[in-house]
């Protein structure tokens, strides 16, 4: 019997950042090996500001819809302008990926080796980055760039279910563009 599970698999442009680590893990947070800057402070505190401002939207009562909408979209309004600022003050580069809640593979000049591991960081929106480990699974030459395959390792399971509902998010987003253009 065949116990490895499929994973949802989507094609999507993120934000991320890749440093190789070596033959083991090293004993601390993988988001120890990646600066803070002070744009990836001030995204820190908008997730929590974006965080406590839905948890107070959503105690709003029901026959105060109108107000609830109004101050929904002022938050997306500053959402949309900070995302724009981080965007043009961080260290943020974009690449391809293939990217499931098992892994994710890219395309890059230089080779990386194989069964070593790489610390991750994922910016997977503008207010939500994620970092873990990887071990490098797959290096295989096409053409004039190599596949890299990374295979994520001990994830917590918040973050399992995170990218998860990203992948089926971003899966289901394009399902219906596609849907709409034919």
């Amino acid at each position: 019997m065949d116990n490895k599970r499929n994973f949802y698999r989507v094609q999507i442009t993120i934000g991320m950042r890749v440093i190789v680590m070596g033959r083991d893990i090293p004993p601390v947070e993988a988001c120890s090996h990646f600066e803070d800057t002070e744009a990836l402070i001030l995204k820190r505190k908008m997730q929590a500001l974006r965080q406590t401002c839905n948890e107070h939207l959503r105690d709003i009562p029901a026959e105060f819809d109108a107000i609830s909408l109004a101050l929904h979209g002022l938050q997306q309004q500053f959402d949309t302008l900070a995302a724009a600022y981080l965007k043009d003050t961080d260290t943020y580069h974009t690449v391809k990926v293939s990217l499931s809640e098992g892994g994710v593979g890219w395309r890059q000049r230089e080779p990386l080796p194989l069964g070593e591991y790489v610390a991750l960081k994922l910016d997977l929106d503008e207010f939500k980055n994620h970092c873990m480990y990887g071990k490098i699974q797959n290096c295989q030459r096409e053409n004039d760039d190599y596949y890299i395959g990374v295979a994520f390792k001990d994830l917590e399971e918040h973050e399992l279910q995170s990218i998860a509902r990203f992948v089926l998010q971003a899966d289901a987003e394009q399902r219906r563009l596609r849907r709409t253009t034919l």
